[in-house]
């Protein structure tokens, strides 16, 4: 488990894994883009986020990632979201 310690935002052990690899497929995307790589983002936000999209959105990390992979893959939207935060916000717009 992550958190911070206010134990505001926290995730399991499979959300973490989860934004780590939103964030590795990030820095693939930055890559393609021709950008320097990402600093390396808040994993307890990003777990948070992820924790968020499963409980409430009732999303599957699988589905979070697939759908993830599929949005970096459009020319617009892997600008545009680069995060857990995001993904979640633009999920019923993408």
């Amino acid at each position: 488990m992550i958190y911070r310690t206010n134990l505001q935002k926290w995730g399991s052990a499979d959300d973490l894994k989860c934004a780590e690899w939103l964030f590795s497929r990030k820095c693939e995307v930055f890559k393609e883009l021709g950008l320097q790589e990402p600093k390396e983002s808040n994993f307890t936000e990003w777990a948070n986020d992820v924790r968020l999209m499963v409980n409430q959105d009732g999303r599957t990390h699988k589905e979070i990632c697939q759908f993830y992979k599929r949005v970096s893959q459009d020319a617009f939207w892997k600008k545009n979201v680069q995060c857990p935060k995001t993904l979640r916000t633009q999920w019923d717009d993408l």
